[in-house]
């Protein structure tokens, strides 16, 4: 059985090698590109935010692929999220393409999701569905550690194209693995790896905090790679949401971490009573929590017409006053400019490096 579940940072690959097991095939669409946003976008709800548009864009390069199944979640709650699915259901029927979607309308509760699995593989037991769902979770887990590597070693060595390399392939390795035991090969592997590369101790980067709505954090294409430009500039950027944390926070496979969604609420409560959904909650404590770490700024991240995010902006500005660390807010949609984004970048990391020099002269 094919089926294709959209791009949204490593989450197909995450997915890919657990659901083999299974006799999933998890097909990804073509990655993400302009040609894909601008056809998504023409069949989209003008007001609609910019991940429904790139996930609509990326279902239609599947479907013409020939894939009849798409996998998919929904949910209920102040973000349109919830509603996603139901709408790109209809709009790619009434284009006139026939397939089944499988969407998980409970992603928190475990049960749900092993039902998910059940409709898209056929008869499996609740036992089998739990643990490749706990396979999904270590890869995350893992896929999210090089990324991480990665941010940290970027801005410290002057083996760029080297780093990158090693980054895709890795997680291409990570790609191929179907068990616990290849994975954790793997790991051991990839480990080796990351120690070839040279670090300049003499380089004390930047360092940014990225917060924002969970898909522009996590999905390269709608950043712009925000964190690979970041991090060639010489920042060390570190994310506010990881997967890895959203499947642990939800099904607590590894009860020794924290959880970060009761955390955040309480860390932005004095700000936000009550989460306006999405990750309003989690960016505002983020941006509090890089702020106490001495962090040089945060850059925050949204897409247009983002009820949650739009929220959230209005409070950082209280909350950049009150803790005193810059804060850019960069929002995104299909006309936003990739040399714009650029420049106003350069010149927010170029601000803050003289305003880090300045403090310590």
């Amino acid at each position: 059985m094919k089926v294709v579940i959209p791009h949204m940072g490593q989450l197909d690959i995450a997915c890919r090698g657990a659901l083999r097991g299974l006799g999933i095939e998890v097909v990804s669409p073509p990655r993400s590109s302009n040609v894909s946003l601008k056809l998504g976008a023409r069949h989209s709800p003008e007001l609609a935010c910019l991940p429904f548009k790139v996930n609509l864009g990326n279902f239609i390069d599947a479907l013409n692929d020939g894939t009849k199944m798409i996998m998919t979640a929904g949910g209920c709650g102040p973000c349109r999220f919830g509603y996603y699915s139901i709408l790109q259901e209809r709009i790619l029927q009434d284009m006139g393409y026939r397939f089944e979607m499988v969407r998980a309308d409970e992603p928190d509760r475990l049960a749900n999701l092993a039902k998910t699995l059940k409709d898209a593989s056929g008869a499996i037991s609740k036992f089998t569905a739990y643990k490749t769902v706990y396979f999904i979770y270590k890869r995350a887990d893992f896929l999210d550690r090089i990324i991480k590597w990665g941010h940290f070693l970027r801005p410290r060595t002057s083996e760029g194209n080297k780093l990158s390399k090693l980054c895709d392939d890795a997680i291409a390795m990570v790609d191929k693995a179907s068990s616990l035991k290849e994975l954790r090969q793997v790991k051991k592997k990839v480990k080796l790896l990351f120690k070839d590369i040279r670090i300049d101790n003499a380089k004390k980067p930047v360092r940014l905090g990225l917060v924002g709505e969970f898909f522009m954090v996590v999905e390269p294409f709608a950043n712009m790679d925000i964190e690979r430009k970041l991090g060639s500039m010489g920042v060390e950027v570190t994310r506010g949401v990881w997967l890895s944390d959203w499947i642990n926070d939800r099904f607590r496979f590894n009860p020794f971490k924290r959880n970060q969604i009761k955390l955040v609420n309480r860390i932005a409560r004095p700000y936000l009573k009550y989460p306006a959904g999405g990750e309003s909650a989690n960016t505002i404590a983020r941006t509090i929590m890089f702020a106490k770490k001495g962090y040089d700024g945060v850059i925050h991240i949204r897409p247009f017409s983002c009820m949650p995010e739009l929220v959230a902006q209005k409070i950082l500005t209280k909350v950049e006053k009150d803790y005193n660390i810059p804060i850019l807010t960069l929002s995104v949609d299909e006309h936003s400019s990739e040399v714009g984004f650029d420049t106003r970048l350069e010149a927010f990391v170029d601000m803050l490096v003289r305003k880090r020099d300045k403090r310590l002269a």
